[in-house]
């Protein structure tokens, strides 16, 4: 129970948060004593499709004259007393789309940089998913690197006029400038296009992981940490830790999903043009995920473990095309959509125009 003095009287509330398991008529058996009232609420829960639909961290406020349910900012429920009825509100908000260009230096992850200038990490994900085919962010990104990001950002406002941060819209384009390159993407027509038209989007990602860094690369002579003998390592090892989400790198289906020697939890899916991929020591499986499944490019089939010969969590992926490995750091598949030449003309028109917003 918590208490707060306005001037001359007191003002009694206490917070209920929600927790695994409860209900509505649980959680206002505990709080409120008078009947008809919490008959009166659970009628309004009912009416707003709110009874099956709370969730754990949904939070309750009661007072003597008010009860709060907030989900989230738009779905805040007030139960007020007025003249010795309940009523029920809601606020009210507006939606603002306002266009800004961020920007920032890499002082030690493109994550950390974007949290620091006040970004949230949905932010990160959907400026790395636009350049996720031509740039690993944890393996190729330095300090002194820049990004720039030119979007809509979404905010909330009140009838009072106060401005509460919300959401991002749409993205327009993008720049990263490094030790790795220049390299740009420019939303058009649905997909986002390098500097000279070409669809970023390619047949693979450039790493089945967002969050990791490479122990070992491809090698044909590499010392084996566990059995102690050299011997070639045919794919890389990206450390991450257990329980991080791996994504397929291309559309396929799964040929192999079980436990296979030193490679512990693996799976094996065939892409297109005779190219295949494995993922391997994980420590389970996706959901859903089974022998047989198409899956989609991005689509999460495991989970970074420690099966098999590994000496701490890790991924060990491989690329092999017509039954040949391939070093997966040095390979680039095809675009996955193509402009035509008077699209062409139409984009340079698009990218000449958002440059100069990109320094």
């Amino acid at each position: 129970m918590l208490k707060i003095f306005f001037l001359s009287f007191l003002f009694t509330y206490e917070i209920y948060v929600v927790k695994k398991n409860d209900v509505p008529s649980y959680i206002l058996e505990k709080k409120i004593n008078q009947k008809d009232l919490k008959a009166r609420i659970l009628n309004f829960f009912s009416l707003l499709n709110l009874t099956k639909n709370i969730n754990i961290g949904d939070t309750f406020v009661f007072t003597d004259t008010l009860i709060i349910y907030k989900k989230d900012i738009f779905k805040t429920y007030y139960f007020y007393k007025k003249e010795n009825y309940w009523n029920l509100a809601m606020p009210f908000y507006f939606l603002v789309r306002n266009k800004r260009v961020i920007k920032g230096k890499i002082e030690n992850s493109l994550y950390f940089s974007m949290l620091s200038s006040g970004e949230s990490p949905k932010l990160v994900s959907n400026f790395a998913e636009i350049l996720e085919w031509d740039i690993d962010f944890f393996t190729e990104s330095h300090k002194g690197d820049s990004w720039f990001c030119y979007l809509e950002k979404v905010y909330l406002v009140n009838i009072n006029n106060e401005t509460i941060p919300y959401d991002y819209g749409n993205i327009f384009a993008v720049r990263y400038y490094g030790r790795v390159g220049n390299f740009y993407g420019f939303y058009y027509k649905g997909y986002f296009y390098d500097f000279n038209g070409q669809s970023l989007k390619r047949g693979f990602l450039r790493s089945p992981l967002r969050y990791s860094y490479i122990s070992s690369h491809f090698s044909f002579a590499r010392f084996h940490p566990i059995l102690k003998i050299v011997r070639p390592h045919l794919g890389i090892d990206y450390v991450a830790p257990k329980g991080t989400p791996v994504a397929a790198v291309g559309d396929g289906y799964i040929s192999y999903l079980g436990y296979k020697g030193g490679y512990g939890n693996l799976i094996e899916i065939i892409h297109p043009n005779g190219y295949k991929t494995r993922y391997g020591h994980l420590s389970r499986f996706g959901k859903n995920i089974k022998k047989g499944k198409k899956v989609k490019q991005g689509e999460i089939i495991g989970y970074v473990g420690q099966t098999g010969l590994a000496t701490g969590p890790h991924l060990h992926f491989e690329i092999i095309k017509d039954g040949r490995h391939i070093n997966p750091l040095k390979i680039k598949t095809a675009r996955y959509k193509v402009l035509t030449k008077e699209e062409i003309q139409e984009f340079q028109i698009v990218r000449d125009s958002l440059l100069k917003i990109l320094q």
